[in-house]
């Protein structure tokens, strides 16, 4: 018996988050800020942030909704340190995966710079990250195989990082094959 081990007691800060409707599936996807007072979720076709205050949950601004119908919207979603950057993804009308990243200005939840768009829809974003300041993104796209007219065809994957430079979602060094 290892007795180096402490059990602990976990205490929940604040009631349950319940979504809207059931058919939301809020929290699919989640990301908490480093101290743990801001929280955001995923659901379908949406983005729900909220911030512990005085151990209350409280919604931070409206729902990040596409605004072009953007198809899964919320399926992934990161947060920066202190909650107020938010990143998500989604597919467009052609199926391919597309970046979001969203600033809390003034309880408003404001997209910043360009969509960050995959290269085809035989790649998808498995996973986004975003900097503990919000100015730098990363996504990972999984090697996949199709069949396409009787051969498999392999698609690489890699990590690609964005920043933000003036408003503009820019890569900044090489892919990283994965």
């Amino acid at each position: 018996i290892n007795t180096s081990l402490v059990a602990q007691n976990w205490t929940q800060i604040g009631a349950d988050i319940v979504g809207k409707d059931s058919f939301e599936m809020i929290g699919r996807s989640q990301s908490l800020s480093s101290d743990g007072n801001t929280i955001a979720f995923g659901g379908v076709d949406l983005v729900r942030v909220y911030q512990n205050i005085s151990g209350i949950w409280t919604q931070l601004g409206k729902d990040i909704v596409s605004k072009d119908s953007l198809k899964r919207f919320g399926l992934l979603v990161t947060s920066s340190s202190d909650g107020n950057t938010v990143a998500t993804s989604g597919y467009n009308s052609q199926n391919i995966f597309q970046v979001r990243i969203f600033k809390n200005l003034n309880s408003n939840w404001t997209q910043i710079g360009n969509d960050i768009v995959g290269d085809s829809v035989k790649q998808s974003f498995d996973a986004i990250s975003l900097s503990s300041d919000g100015n730098t993104v990363s996504v990972l796209t999984n090697r996949t195989a199709f069949w396409e007219g009787g051969v498999q065809k392999n698609y690489p994957g890699f990590v690609r990082t964005y920043k933000n430079l003036n408003g503009t979602w820019k890569q900044i060094g090489n892919d990283i094959s994965t």
